[in-house]
């Protein structure tokens, strides 16, 4: 009675294997970049669904019945979530040209990516006759210059997608099709937007020349030196 009744409590758990792979196909739009430093600093995990007072509790992302399922990732079963959304998070900025880095916080001379996990999972919505499967993931992200700066403050970065499966799909199939849709899109988002700030913040070369003599600068000192030397 007593073994029955810890498995009713406890209910069953399996480790799936993440299998990634990191980069962008060209019609995502993110570009290789220049060997700016980035700093991936650990995240939060503030999934509703998550006992905070539960460390094991952590290491789940999808529920099935009396089913949790955790993540098995370099070689260690039920790693907490929010590492491994660090992990390839690292792996995926790599991959866009950024000497990209985990960190247990901001770093002086790198940029910085912080914040939590708010929904990372998958879920078998079960109908009369067929099963959808439906994938979410949203992070609530800080982006911080190299200067400490905050160029995106709690900033939400949400996909998600619902499929017909027929009459089911394998957990490990979910898996794959959660990390390679919605969240390498949501990575995809971020790489953009920091990139984009990048490009907004890049000083622009002008090249003027005044009466043969070659003028030198940014938009901003341009414009002040025309103004000094051509009264």
């Amino acid at each position: 009675m007593v073994a029955a009744a810890v498995v009713l409590t406890t209910g069953c758990t399996r480790s799936l294997e993440v299998k990634y792979n990191p980069g962008f196909a060209p019609s995502a739009g993110i570009k290789a970049q220049a060997k700016e430093r980035v700093a991936i600093v650990d995240l939060t995990d503030a999934r509703s669904w998550v006992d905070k007072s539960d460390e094991q509790s952590k290491t789940f992302f999808a529920k099935a019945g009396s089913w949790k399922f955790g993540l098995t990732y370099d070689g260690k079963d039920y790693v907490p979530v929010a590492k491994v959304v660090q992990s390839l998070f690292v792996e995926d900025f790599k991959s866009a040209g950024f000497d990209a880095f985990a960190a247990k916080e901001a770093t002086p001379g790198a940029y910085s990516i912080s914040g939590k996990v708010v929904v990372f999972e998958f879920e078998n919505e079960k109908g009369v006759f067929t099963v959808t499967a439906r994938r979410s993931v949203s992070l609530a992200l800080t982006i911080t210059g190299k200067d400490g700066a905050k160029l995106a403050a709690d900033t939400l970065f949400t996909e998600n997608d619902r499929e017909g499966e027929g009459m089911g799909v394998m957990h490990s199939t979910n898996l794959d099709k959660l990390l390679h849709g919605p969240f390498k899109k949501v990575v995809g988002q971020v790489i953009t937007k920091l990139q984009a700030k990048l490009v907004a913040s890049d000083p622009v070369e002008v090249h003027v020349s005044v009466n043969g003599v070659p003028v030198q600068g940014d938009r901003d000192a341009a414009p002040v030196w025309l103004a000094a030397n051509l009264r």
